[in-house]
């Protein structure tokens, strides 16, 4: 989920014409090593499938950034013209003038394309990148089960973690250049291993931590900086191609290898940080690689819009898609990026550029009282917009109930915290509560063990009202499936195999419920389980997958409503291939023997085309794109019961009651 939030960083253009640097200073090649960088995340946006580790373009940037500002304080340092008002005027400058325009024209857009509860959110992330803490508060907001939000300022986190580095970095070198310059070197290398080991920590105990943090990032910041610190020899024409080439190879790699799960920005990244360290050195002194093909004018182009395409490029994928669904034909695609590409190069000559143009020794007040009225005029239109009832009048009152259910309180249907763990959090903060999820047997009543991942944390409550004489133990941690050969996070592995292998052997349950968000590749594996337990328990259930959509079910259906569409109709090519995995499993675990039943969720909602979508009394089955509400749980639990597919857990519940 949190690898589709990889966002962008530019460093202040000091490498560029106009910036405040001398134009004998500029490298255009560091443009193209940009350029590279910035479409790797738009492609990475526009269709994760094509490009699974696009993400990484971001660790690209810490380096260009660390690099470029580490040598512009190094040398104004060194020159005794250094002045910490000056360098956050540049900054100011640099960012603030295009982000300002970006997060004004996002939320005037939003109010007409967004529902109510949408644009609130949207308000307040705007109010958060306008004072360089979004990463915070998406780290705070960062939810299992907020995937399918509409976050079109989400890419701005990585702004922030740039600007809480230079926070530190100015006053490091400038103390250091006054008490102890010959310990510069050592104290950036030092802070920036110190933070490499913090990231390596963190990654394995809580990704989203990691991920957003900005001291788990300073590292690739420290490794720009330090290249721009010791200023190494340059190398020889021939090596400096072939060094080159050999970062680009490695880019490349990371691009190509890296999925979603990579645990960035721990030490899986360094070969891509070393890489890009190694093509901005080796670029100075490259005449082919990097003189002729990092400094291609389409490249260079690209280059120097970065901020602006990155900017712009994540509120249209995310608006439109919001709007139209998710868009992955080449056609829908290609409109998308070219539209992103013509919105930076306007929001580049026509806000970059005259900023970059004023005079930081005459503006330098001015600018200063720009960016706090900027900052001030988001806030109050936030405020404004949080206060009132954005568009209400405009969407029909059930298209406000329906849009409600995006703020689902699913952390107290599914027992999160408890009962389901997050595999990827810190054991401290999410701890499987063994008392409360698997209590100790009680005299005449019978126990079923419900395993498995959300989606199997998503029927205890709806199976504890249908069967209330039983006892249900919930052994469930985020994106576990239930299988011996369970793969994934430590505390998944662990949790799994505490529930198949220690509780199966030393309970007597009378069934075991296994429910997953299952994958094709995974029905061996399942098949080898099924036949594990059904030597342990008298009966095994395993509950497939409900149909899923291309976006919140809630959004779907309040957009219909708006629309004045009558029915819903779920995508056909995902439906397809949901029943495609639907028929397999049901075959293999048919299969495996006369104690293990098979219960299709997608028989229980679909017929050939269309699904339900709602219940009796209004209420969305899904909250998001595929996780069921209590009422739609309710609502599927009903439907199989009475097609007595759950008849074991009706004779057990009697049995019980007696």
């Amino acid at each position: 989920m949190l690898r589709s939030m990889a966002g962008w960083i530019v460093g202040n253009r000091g490498t560029s014409a106009g910036s405040g640097i001398s134009k004998r200073f500029y490298r255009a090649d560091i443009d193209g090593l940009r350029a590279i960088a910035v479409l790797a995340v738009v492609l990475f946006h526009l269709d994760p499938a094509k490009l699974t580790g696009g993400f990484a373009g971001v660790d690209i940037f810490f380096v260009i950034s660390g690099f470029l500002i580490g040598g512009q304080i190094d040398a104004e340092l060194a020159a005794e013209r250094f002045s910490m008002a000056s360098f956050y005027a540049k900054r100011i400058r640099r960012l603030y003038p295009a982000l300002v325009v970006t997060v004004l024209i996002t939320l005037a857009v939003s109010v007409p394309l967004l529902f109510p509860t949408e644009v609130r959110r949207v308000a307040r992330a705007a109010v958060a990148t306008m004072t360089y803490t979004s990463n915070f508060y998406f780290y705070q907001a960062a939810d299992y089960f907020a995937e399918g939000d509409i976050r079109p300022l989400l890419h701005t986190w990585s702004l922030a973690v740039e600007e809480q580095f230079y926070l530190v970095l100015p006053v490091l070198l400038l103390a250091l250049h006054r008490y102890a310059p010959r310990w510069k070197v050592v104290a950036i290398a030092a802070m920036a291993l110190a933070s490499l080991a913090y990231a390596e920590w963190l990654v394995e105990r809580d990704s989203d931590a990691a991920f957003f943090f900005g001291v788990t990032r300073f590292w690739e910041f420290g490794a720009g900086a330090l290249l721009a610190l010791t200023r190494p020899r340059p190398l020889a024409p021939h090596v400096a191609d072939g060094a080159v080439l050999a970062g680009l190879v490695v880019i490349a790699g990371s691009f190509l290898l890296f999925t979603e799960t990579a645990p960035v920005p721990g030490l899986v990244a360094l070969p891509l940080v070393l890489g890009s360290a190694l093509v901005i050195h080796a670029g100075a002194s490259s005449p082919v690689i990097a003189g002729c093909g990092l400094s291609l004018t389409p490249l260079v182009f690209v280059g120097r819009i970065s901020y602006s395409l990155y900017l712009a490029h994540w509120p249209i994928v995310v608006l439109v898609r919001a709007n139209l669904g998710p868009e992955r034909a080449p056609l829908g695609l290609a409109a998308m990026l070219a539209a992103s590409l013509v919105a930076a190069w306007l929001l580049y000559r026509f806000v970059e550029c005259p900023a970059r143009r004023l005079s930081i020794a005459r503006y330098r007040q001015q600018i200063f009282t720009f960016g706090a009225g900027s900052t001030a005029l988001v806030a109050v239109l936030a405020v404004v917009l949080l206060s009132s009832g954005v568009h209400a009048d405009k969407k029909e009152q059930s298209a406000s109930r329906l849009i409600a259910y995006l703020d689902y309180d699913a952390q107290t249907r599914f027992r999160a915290g408890s009962c389901l763990i997050n595999a990827e959090a810190d054991k401290e903060d999410d701890d499987f509560d063994a008392f409360r999820c698997v209590p100790p047997p009680m005299p005449g009543h019978e126990q079923v063990l419900l395993i498995g991942d959300s989606y199997a944390a998503q029927y205890y409550q709806a199976l504890h009202a249908n069967f209330p004489k039983l006892q249900i133990a919930q052994v469930t941690a985020t994106g576990c499936r239930p299988l011996l050969a369970a793969e994934g996070a430590d505390r998944c592995v662990d949790l799994i195999g505490m529930g198949l292998k220690q509780l199966v052997r030393q309970r007597q349950f009378a069934a075991v419920i296994l429910a997953g968000r299952w994958r094709e590749e995974e029905v061996g594996d399942l098949v080898r389980t099924v036949r594990y337990l059904k030597r342990r328990t008298e009966r095994v259930y395993v509950v497939g997958r409900p149909v899923e959509y291309a976006m919140p079910l809630p959004r779907l259906l309040a957009l219909a409503e708006t629309r004045g569409e009558k029915h819903l109709v779920a995508d056909v090519r995902e439906l397809e291939r949901l029943k495609r995995i639907d028929r397999a499993m049901e075959a293999a675990v048919g299969a495996a023997g006369d104690n293990v039943r098979y219960v299709s969720v997608l028989q229980a909602m679909c017929d050939a085309r269309n699904c339900v979508t709602q219940t009796r009394s209004g209420v969305p089955t899904q909250f998001d794109y595929g996780h069921l509400t209590y009422e739609g749980a309710l609502l599927v639990v009903d439907r199989l019961r009475e097609a007595g597919r759950f008849k074991l857990l009706a004779q057990a519940n009697a049995a019980s009651a007696r």
